[in-house]
């Protein structure tokens, strides 16, 4: 539920400050402070008290000990979300950005510190593990500080903007926090996209392999292996939830005022970067998935599950990216729903294609629910923007990059195999790909950049990097001024 109120309060809140409506800020920031703070004591009381039970529960007694060490995490987390979401709804980025590096870094200082200490100190495993994971806590705490700060930093904005220029609102608490609550739930939910269908191949991967396979053993060993690709499908999805962040608050403040010109532009922008580096990225993975399969897990099983899995990062980065453009014209709902009957297809694919072609036929099923997510959430969006947007002119440019990029991967890994590094060891899997990667990269920039398919203005709108990616362009005289 945390997960999603950053989300919510970035588009309420804009939503409110184009409206002029400034002390219903304040209204929404109390009471998701109020909601999720119990929400959270609760679940920090329950974890608590109850470790040594969910421990048992789990199967190792001892687990109670790190269970009680991170619990103190939910003291923090909420307002910490809350924060972020204030930041996110001013369309103000550094400080969450600044905040989550903060976080990781304390994080991981905390975990190497600790776990150096306890095992020299001679403690038991179980009291290790614990302390690395107060690591947790103490990088919550870190970032919560930090925003806490930056708060104060920003006391002339905002909350704080006169009184005398609120306008006045008919919203009563209970709306609101009916509001609050039931975006939060719907929007959490379609954060979820990885998990949920990780969970459906949970409950009935291992069980239809040992079908299939008819061992168990067998079937926990394929099922590792398929479990190989999706991390790289992961990996994926940051630069499109990043993107959907910034994007929310921009497209909830256009929508409030009735600026249909700027939500479309809006979101044609962000589909079109994220095509930018969805699309190649797709097909690079799903090219390389034996080089990538041989440098990471010594061997190539399981290579074209892991390919098929790789086509699924562009459907998914897109659907991210929709999902995002929805929320941020106040279509909560309907992307939740799709979600809810994505993961119910995974289950029925899985029950047909995994008996039929094994971990081949789980990375069909996940292929086949993203598309079907991207397709559904596609035809919405088609719905709500109508005429003015066209996903032909949005893709063709990329994908015929894209396919001259494929192409040259594809004659230089028949090079290679014919000569140059005809076997795969790990040692020649890296050379490949330290080769390969960059090679396909500036192949594929180069020709975006001479079908005309980015714009500068374009670039420049790309989180972090774009204003870098301008400068070496115009430099190297790739890109006019």
């Amino acid at each position: 539920m945390v997960s999603g109120i950053p989300i919510v309060l970035s588009k309420m809140i804009s939503e409110h400050l184009a409206a002029g409506t400034y002390l219903e800020i304040r209204r929404i920031l109390s009471l998701s402070f109020i909601f999720l703070n119990s929400v959270g004591f609760i679940s920090f009381l329950i974890l608590f008290f109850g470790a040594d039970q969910i421990a048992r529960m789990v199967g190792w007694g001892e687990l109670a000990t790190s269970i009680r060490a991170v619990s103190f995490a939910l003291l923090f987390v909420p307002s910490l979300a809350i924060l972020r979401g204030y930041f996110y709804g001013y369309q103000d980025q550094a400080p969450p950005a600044n905040s989550q590096i903060l976080e990781q870094l304390f994080r991981v200082l905390t975990i190497v510190f600790l776990a150096y200490f306890l095992v020299k100190a001679g403690f038991p495993l179980h009291v290790v593990i614990s302390g690395a994971t107060f690591g947790t806590v103490v990088g919550v705490l870190a970032s919560f500080l930090y925003l806490l700060i930056s708060v104060k930093r920003f006391r002339a904005k905002g909350i704080f903007l006169k009184n005398s220029e609120e306008r006045p609102s008919s919203l009563s608490n209970v709306h609101l926090f009916r509001q609050i609550v039931f975006y939060t739930i719907a929007v959490s939910l379609s954060t979820l996209m990885v998990p949920l269908l990780g969970l459906a191949d949970s409950f009935t991967g291992i069980k239809l392999l040992q079908w299939a396979t008819g061992s168990l053993e067998q079937a926990k060993e394929a099922f590792g292996v398929y479990s190989r690709g999706l991390p790289f499908v992961q990996f994926t999805t940051i630069f499109a939830n990043s993107l959907g962040l910034s994007l929310i608050p921009r497209l909830a403040e256009a929508d409030q005022t009735r600026n249909r010109e700027d939500v479309v532009y809006a979101s044609s922008l962000a589909l079109k970067i994220t095509a930018l580096f969805g699309l190649p990225a797709a097909a690079g993975l799903a090219l390389l998935s034996e080089n990538i399969n041989i440098f990471f897990f010594g061997d190539s099983d399981g290579s074209f599950s892991m390919s098929l899995l790789s086509f699924t990062s562009f459907f998914l980065t897109m659907a991210i990216t929709i999902v995002s453009i929805l929320q941020g014209v106040g279509k909560i709902y309907l992307p939740a729903l799709f979600l809810g009957i994505i993961f119910f297809s995974k289950i029925l694919l899985n029950y047909w294609l995994i008996p039929l072609y094994q971990i081949n036929g789980a990375a069909l099923a996940t292929f086949f629910s993203y598309m079907l997510l991207f397709v559904l959430n596609a035809i919405l969006l088609q719905r709500f923007l109508g005429r003015d947007f066209s996903w032909g002119s949005l893709l063709f440019r990329h994908a015929l990059a894209t396919a001259g990029m494929a192409a040259t991967l594809l004659i230089l890994e028949k090079g290679f195999a014919l000569g140059l590094l005809p076997h795969l060891s790990r040692m020649e899997a890296a050379i490949r790909l330290f080769l390969l990667i960059p090679i396909g990269t500036v192949v594929y920039g180069i020709l975006l950049l001479l079908l005309k398919g980015v714009e500068r203005r374009e670039l420049e709108r790309i989180p972090k990097i774009g204003n870098l990616l301008v400068f070496w362009l115009t430099r190297l005289r790739l890109m006019g001024k």
